[in-house]
């Protein structure tokens, strides 16, 4: 259907018997053009030599694709769209809505309570609301569409059904935009029954992982193909990788760590991937304790290599905080002993 689809676009009569994909590439070989295909990622296997077949029958036509995942194309440039940026520290209200995140709320909510502003009353609630909704697009618009009956203070409470909350009847939507999870669901089915089961088990980190805690707590019986398949869920943009100076460390936005939450425990295997997690970061804290035990690290002093190494490792537990705090909890409560 998508040869016939551009041909729509472009204006192009069927003719029976005719290639509607060369009448298309016959049309946009004339002069310099732009084609945009818009939501590729279910389409992409077959789409990828589609869009190859017409840039090279119309060598100055341009393609801009957005998808969740690269089309395969000769020549694809990858540019990623991030989430708007959320607010930092206390601002002001006239600070606060120059921040990307919550002007996207306020002309939402704008649309559904004329008069809404962000004031001194509500900024506080308004901020912390766009940063924990971290700046998904998606998110801001179906939050902010309840304007009229919740204050951003009692958004903030009811937070935990985010998820679920609907487009209402402002926004005329799709499906899968009606609400957060049928948004989340439409992208996850695109996935392998293999990435769905690693994306559910993902969700058992807090703060985010290494590539050796992501071996020894969700694939132990292939630790092998962990890399290839973060490198999947990466391009299907459910995880992120972000540079920590030693390798890859990986993330989920809270948003979808929830929903893949829901996932594991739909499969029975919390308990496991748990308890495994457990023992990975107790393990870890093992590992730490030589180097720290009897450090008193004085960052006036030169302390030589053994400070410089317990520094290391106090960096390293900083950022496992929340690993090790969901640790804790799990030993308290199943093997208080550990």
């Amino acid at each position: 259907l998508v040869p016939r689809a551009i041909g729509d676009a472009l204006g192009i009569p069927p003719v029976p018997g005719a290639d509607p994909l060369e009448l298309a590439a016959d049309r946009l070989a004339g002069e310099p053009s732009l084609l945009l295909l818009d939501n590729c990622e279910q389409l992409s296997p077959a789409l990828g030599p589609m869009v190859a077949r017409l840039l090279g029958k119309a060598p100055a036509l341009q393609v801009l694709a957005t998808s969740r995942r690269r089309l395969g194309v000769p020549g694809e440039r990858l540019v990623a769209v991030p989430p708007l940026a959320i607010p930092e520290g206390e601002l002001a209200p006239e600070a606060l809505v120059a921040c990307p995140s919550v002007q996207l709320f306020v002309d939402r909510a704008q649309a559904v309570l004329p008069d809404f502003q962000v004031t001194p009353r509500n900024a506080p609630a308004l901020a912390e609301l766009c940063a924990r909704l971290e700046g998904i697009p998606l998110a801001l618009e179906l939050v902010a569409a309840r304007i009229a009956s919740l204050t951003p203070a009692q958004m903030l409470e009811r937070l935990g059904e985010r998820l679920d909350w609907s487009a209402g009847r402002q926004r005329p939507a799709t499906e899968r935009h009606r609400t957060l999870r049928a948004a989340i669901e439409w992208g996850t089915q695109l996935l392998s029954p293999e990435l769905q089961r690693l994306f559910a088990r993902l969700s058992v980190f807090r703060g985010g992982w290494t590539l050796q805690a992501a071996e020894a707590v969700c694939l132990p019986e292939a630790p092998g193909c962990a890399l290839d398949l973060l490198a999947q869920l990466q391009a299907y943009s459910l995880v992120l990788g972000e540079d920590a100076g030693e390798g890859l460390r990986y993330r989920m936005l809270e948003t979808l760590r929830e929903y893949a939450a829901e996932r594991l425990d739909d499969s029975g295997e919390r308990e496991e991937l748990q308890r495994r997690h457990a023992e990975h970061f107790r393990a870890l804290a093992e590992q730490a304790k030589p180097p720290l035990q009897g450090v008193n690290v004085v960052v006036s002093r030169a302390g030589g290599a053994d400070v410089a190494e317990g520094v290391s490792w106090l960096e390293r537990l900083q950022e496992e905080q929340g690993n090790l705090d969901a640790a804790l909890h799990y030993l308290v409560g199943h093997a208080p002993a550990d």
